[in-house]
């Protein structure tokens, strides 16, 4: 964006900034902090919307033209629950005055796109910019997109952010702005504790029930749906339909959980790939494994179901191949690579960490895909 253009934005935060730090020649870490890290965006006064009228409020503050200062917006890679762009190290670059918003879901980033005017939209991961002056003859060139396709979201991108607001002017809060932003965050803050808690509720009874097979939903379908789901089951090569008989159980049941993570890696591949790219690019065939049931039903590691049905749906549709956050890949280990039947044995990162669990699978030479168990690094793939 020209310099002449010039944008009012409040100070940055502290005397010591990302820009200070970079100038200095202090790296940045490549990585986003850990995603376990839940209260990151909540230190860093970054709100999540997770609503349709929360974006529609955001969208009208967008395109209004008495806006004067800029609005900043992070979402998260397909299948994660975090910005993917530090949002601790967006509030140092853009400072205390100006609002920072996450929007977590595809779902959610789509509909707020189609409030907008063509190509101002953002998604799966990237952050954008909107300047005031938003409308349907602004150039969306004015309101950068910092989007990296390699996935990783490190310094380079945190560079480009930097370098849009280091050319615009830093003008003090006054004190009356002063006491607006801490009223305004003081708000924003008990109201994201009392959405968080309710969320947080019933996900854990819905997961809980889910697991141990107390379920009436999960219970039903997977026994039952037989017209729905058997040619889902069909086109994946389930290996034998669970038995129509109900009874109470009182330990997890392995064909719930089984059923649950065949519907959320149908509902992720749904998700991911576009329907104008289905047909031409359809999902390949695959199994799941009843050693990786049991690892899920005993819990045996920690990585949410939702997580492995996401890396499952990316190499399903032959994505997690060079994918920065999966980095699927043959088989490295002290064993043969490859079976009799000409099975190549391969693996993807669950977690982005080294060392960290690992989806084990079997590529077929029909296209099919088994998959085998979660393992470690040194762990042989059986």
């Amino acid at each position: 964006m020209a310099d002449s253009h010039a944008r009012p934005v409040p100070p940055a935060s502290g005397s010591d900034t990302f820009m200070d730090r970079s100038a200095h020649g202090e790296s940045q870490s490549a990585d986003p902090p850990d995603p376990d890290d839940a209260d990151e965006t909540a230190d860093a006064d970054c709100v999540e919307l997770s609503s349709e009228p929360e974006l529609t409020t955001l969208a009208k503050a967008i395109l209004d033209a008495r806006r004067d200062y800029p609005i900043v917006c992070l979402t998260a890679r397909p299948g994660e629950h975090d910005p993917a762009l530090s949002a601790t190290f967006v509030r140092e670059i853009v400072g205390p005055g100006v609002p920072i918003y996450f929007v977590r879901t595809r779902r959610l980033t789509r509909y707020l796109g189609s409030l907008l005017p063509p190509r101002f939209d953002v998604w799966d991961g990237a952050t954008r910019v909107w300047w005031p002056g938003v409308s349907e003859r602004s150039d969306h060139i004015e309101h950068p997109r910092i989007y990296d396709p390699s996935g990783r979201y490190g310094e380079d991108s945190l560079q480009r952010l930097a370098a849009e607001f280091a050319t615009k002017p830093r003008p003090e809060l006054t004190l009356k702005q002063q006491l607006v932003l801490a009223e305004r965050q003081r708000s924003q803050l008990v109201e994201r504790a009392e959405r968080l808690e309710r969320v947080l509720a019933g996900t854990r009874q819905e997961l809980d029930e889910a697991l141990r097979g107390i379920s009436p939903a999960s219970s039903q379908a997977a026994h039952g749906d037989s017209t729905e789901s058997s040619g889902t089951r069909s086109d994946a090569l389930r290996p034998g339909d669970p038995s129509e008989e109900t009874t109470e159980q009182s330990a997890p049941n392995e064909s719930d959980v089984e059923g649950m993570l065949y519907r959320l890696i149908w509902s992720q591949w749904v998700d991911i790939c576009p329907p104008n790219e289905r047909a031409e690019h359809p999902p390949r065939r695959f199994v799941i494994s009843s050693e990786l049931i049991r690892t899920i039903v005993q819990r045996r590691v920690d990585v949410p179901i939702e997580r492995l049905a996401w890396v499952c749906a990316m190499v399903i549709g032959d994505r997690a191949i060079g994918h920065a956050g999966i980095d699927a890949h043959l088989y490295r280990g002290n064993e043969e690579s490859e079976r009799s039947d000409g099975a190549k044995a391969m693996r993807a990162a669950l977690k982005r960490s080294a060392g960290g669990p690992r989806l084990h699978y079997w590529s077929l030479p029909n296209g099919a895909i088994e998959l085998a168990q979660i393992g470690y690094h040194d762990m042989s793939l059986s």
